[in-house]
């Protein structure tokens, strides 16, 4: 009889339990099947106190009144070493606004510094924080600090200010980030990006973009600072102004892993390159026009515009955007060809020390691109292959050779043509 009544005593203790922790949510039980709603501030900051369980957020939460909690530090992150978050947080589409997390140098759970601190095995779905502010010191996200787990679907618009590994959405990526956006105004000194400071090992990142003005020191990168090991970046683009003394890029400020099919404005960049230090291969430089409207189907061909990107007015958007959508050009719009054999004006024109070259194809030939010096000497051979009807673009980076004018000729099987460019160091 004791035994049995020590039993109960437990099941009810048990039950007791859950019914206080199902109370602090606006419904639901923590699992994945009946994921916790959160619909105030206050129950966002108790995930802190459940990282491993389900949530979904049931409508805007305004978090303005956060900015005065602990001793106004503000919001403190969900998940901290040794506690990171593993579980699911669907956002619904549902926005977080005005939030706001500062630093704290003796506060452990602000190692890590985003709504999410540090995020391992868990996923983040659908999120949107708006007019975020957070001051951080290393690995500083707006959404996730650290993230060894995925982020799909969401945004962040605000600004973050760090140190170390900063970043719009994410401080330190080895996760996976795919169809996201950060608009913020980042800054830090080492390892800074627009959308994610420090991408390494497994960290993948697709069909994402940022818009936002980036500056630091060293490794700066209008998208990421730094994308190393087995790091890839795919399908997606940065514009921002992006500033910085050494390794500056308008994509990926330093790189030594892989980069598919992506894209950076040069002339809202204002940078010509788009790795600062690295291989920059798989990297397509546009101009703003190129990058807009219906320009941008022609010109960043690649991005799926059926199932993943929405034309605009202004740059390419994720079809869950809420945003005035144009309509794809017909079959009859994209056979637009070249009428002529073209050779544009480089661009920049005085450069130093990398420049790009355009060039119109009307029909298939084989292209050979050189440039001369002028003493006539031939310096180097940009294009020699076969080339279908087109429109292309090519660098050209005189980093060994000296100021002076130089002369660069296109010829095909049946044309020539030429044009000068000055190199000034």
């Amino acid at each position: 009889m004791h035994i049995m009544k020590h039993f109960l005593l437990v099941i009810l203790l048990i039950s007791f339990s859950n019914s206080i922790v199902q109370a602090k949510f606006a419904g639901g039980s923590g699992t994945e099947e009946d994921p916790w709603h959160v619909e105030t501030i206050d129950q966002l900051q108790e995930i802190r106190n459940h990282t491993d369980r389900h949530f979904i957020q049931v409508n805007d939460i305004d978090a303005g009144e956060a900015v005065a909690w602990n001793d106004s530090l503000g919001f403190q992150p969900i998940g901290v070493p040794g506690y990171p978050f593993s579980g699911t947080y669907d956002g619904a589409g549902f926005i977080i606004s005005d939030l706001t997390i500062v630093y704290c140098p003796v506060c452990p759970a602000l190692a890590y510094a985003g709504l999410f601190g540090r995020v391992e095995n868990g996923r983040i779905i659908n999120t949107r924080l708006q007019n975020l502010h957070i001051t951080g010191l290393n690995r500083v996200g707006g959404l996730v600090g650290y993230n060894a787990g995925e982020i799909r679907n969401s945004s962040v618009t605000g600004v973050i200010s760090g140190r170390i590994y900063v970043g719009g959405l994410v401080g330190w990526n080895t996760g996976s980030i795919i169809n996201s956006f950060a608009t913020c105004d980042v800054s830090g000194y080492d390892n800074v990006g627009g959308l994610v400071g420090y991408n390494e090992n497994e960290g993948k990142i697709s069909d994402s973009y940022a818009l936002g003005f980036v500056t630091g020191e060293n490794e700066v990168g209008g998208l990421a600072g730094v994308n190393v090991g087995n790091g890839l970046v795919s399908t997606s683009y940065a514009s921002g102004k992006v500033k910085g003394s050494l390794y500056v890029g308008g994509l990926i400020g330093l790189n030594t892993a892989n980069i598919v099919s992506s894209y950076w404005d040069r002339e809202s960049s204002q940078q010509n390159n788009g790795v600062g230090w690295g291989n920059p291969d798989g990297i397509t430089s546009l101009t703003t026009s190129q990058m807009t409207g219906l320009s941008a189907f022609e010109n960043m061909s690649v991005l799926d515009f059926d199932k993943i990107w929405l034309l605009t007015e202004e740059y390419p958007a994720l079809y869950w955007e809420d945003v005035d959508a144009l309509d794809l050009p017909t079959s009859a719009d994209n056979e637009v060809l070249p009428a002529t054999l073209e050779l544009r004006q480089n661009y920049p024109n005085p450069f130093n020390p990398t420049t790009q070259i355009g060039y119109a194809v009307p029909e298939p030939t084989n292209v050979r691109l050189d440039v001369y010096n002028a003493l006539g000497q031939q310096v180097v051979t940009l294009v020699n292959k076969y080339k279908s009807p087109g429109v292309y673009e090519v660098s050209f980076d005189a980093t060994t050779l000296p100021s002076g004018a130089y002369l660069y000729r296109l010829q095909t099987e049946s044309q020539t043509k030429s044009r000068q460019m000055l190199l000034m160091k």
